[in-house]
């Protein structure tokens, strides 16, 4: 599995939440939820595009590939594992594992969520 930065990855998800319409997220949208400029919506658009994980259609804005939904999905698995282990077996409460979850989800190693995996399931 490809890593990714963890403003990446923040990018990837924001991207495929807002587009359950099927159309285009534009930068402004995600700019204006990030604070950030548009411009470097843009620069961060061309990023995932130049590593096929949106297609960027200027003016319009972008869409997850296939290999972008792919990687969101990976994410949303990292921090499934994360959640149930916080829960189930540190006894957190939400609050606690959304604050946990908001610094550790961006943990790069795939040896770490194959081992929590195997622990929490083969148990």
């Amino acid at each position: 599995m490809t890593l990714f930065t963890a403003e990446k990855e923040e990018y990837l998800k924001l991207i495929e939440r807002k587009q359950k319409k099927k159309e285009p997220v534009k930068n402004n949208e995600l700019a204006k939820e990030l604070n950030l400029a548009r411009a470097s919506v843009t620069e961060m658009f061309l990023k995932l595009s130049q590593e096929e994980l949106v297609i960027y259609i200027p003016y319009k804005g972008v869409k997850l590939t296939e290999k972008g939904k792919h990687y969101v999905k990976l994410l949303e698995k990292k921090q499934e594992l994360l959640l149930h282990f916080f829960e189930k077996h540190l006894g957190c409460t939400k609050k606690e594992c959304e604050d946990m979850l908001d610094h550790l989800e961006h943990i790069n190693h795939e040896l770490f969520f194959e081992k929590l995996e195997k622990y929490l399931f083969d148990n």
